[in-house]
């Protein structure tokens, strides 16, 4: 048979209860031999527990290769993003001496364009050798 005073008997026997509800819960005790056994398998329960060693809990040893892993990819990573880099500026310098070393093309002679310096030589001989254009002051 389940007592009223049954749910505040742990905080009776932890020294939680106020002043007036522990008096009065003293009071109940004295008349409730089903309050008063709780309260002894209570009592009972706090001196195994007080008696009980407890090992030490240690973290499993695989956190150790976990951790060694974890840095292991931490550093694969960091040197990944560096050669990364490095490979970019290698092909940026690579291509910017292949670009500045190359032969520089030479423009081919436009044909309609010697055949006009050619026809102006040609009249410019001919002005020479025609005897109407000399300068006949001469002699």
């Amino acid at each position: 048979m389940q007592c009223e005073y049954q749910c505040r008997l742990c905080l009776y026997h932890d020294n939680e209860l106020p002043f007036g509800e522990q008096a009065a819960l003293e009071g109940h005790l004295a008349t409730c031999a089903a309050c008063r056994q709780e309260l002894i398998r209570l009592e009972r329960l706090s001196v195994l527990f007080a008696a009980a060693q407890f090992n030490q809990i240690s973290p499993p040893a695989t956190n150790g290769v976990r951790l060694r892993q974890n840095i292991s990819r931490l550093v694969a990573l960091r040197l990944a993003k560096m050669l990364n880099a490095v490979a970019a500026i290698l092909f940026l310098c690579f291509g910017a001496n292949i670009y500045l070393n190359q032969p520089r093309l030479t423009v081919e002679r436009n044909p309609i364009g010697e055949a006009f310096s050619q026809r102006a030589d040609m009249d410019e001989r001919a002005d020479a050798e025609d005897p109407l254009t000399q300068d006949f002051t001469r002699d």
